[in-house]
């Protein structure tokens, strides 16, 4: 990842963000995908198993404010940095992950990551925004009628940060509004 100072993403704050889109490829399979909107839109297709029974997308909108519970672990400084990430030392299949935010004024701020099935690595920011939208997203996608449902496989791609890599400031992501108490 990368600072960017040419497209002006610095001055992006959580606030500002009207959508999120993230996907999971594996070996090239689309095997995960999830979209959440401040205006309760919700997508999803998969669970992050390859060759899944069900790779049906669900498409609706819901009344619960998801995005907003998404948008708490988002943290400020994560837009300063767009822009791709291949991790060198990966082991097993490849798999990405891409997350884009949608702007209010209409600027998509992307991230995309290549890492390894078997290594991780994973800067942690975007692990947590990805479980935040499997757990605010499964039991809306679990309820939808006629969806097929499976055990969760063993070879599925780990979506497991590296204990020192992160994208953006230091320790653990705050949620948003968070206020350090004064020294």
């Amino acid at each position: 990842m990368r600072s960017d100072g040419g497209m002006g993403t610095e001055e992006i704050r959580a606030g500002d963000i009207i959508g999120c889109f993230m996907q999971m490829e594996y070996g090239g399979e689309l095997v995960l995908a999830i979209v959440l909107e401040l205006d309760g839109s919700i997508n999803r297709m998969g669970d992050g198993t390859p060759s899944p029974a069900d790779s049906s997308w669900y498409i609706g909108l819901t009344q619960e404010p998801l995005f907003h519970s998404l948008m708490e672990v988002v943290p400020d400084d994560l837009f300063r940095y767009v822009g791709r990430l291949e991790l060198p030392d990966r082991s097993g299949v490849d798999c990405k992950l891409s997350v884009a935010f949608h702007h209010r004024d209409g600027r998509a701020v992307p991230f995309e990551v290549v890492f390894g099935s078997e290594s991780g690595g994973l800067p942690l920011e975007l692990v947590t925004i990805l479980n935040r939208a499997l757990e605010l997203t499964d039991p809306w996608w679990n309820a939808q009628p006629g969806r097929q449902r499976t055990a969760p496989r063993p070879n599925a791609p780990q979506a497991r940060p590296s204990s020192g890599r992160r994208i953006a400031g230091k320790g653990k992501p705050k949620p948003r509004g968070h206020r350090e108490p004064p020294s």
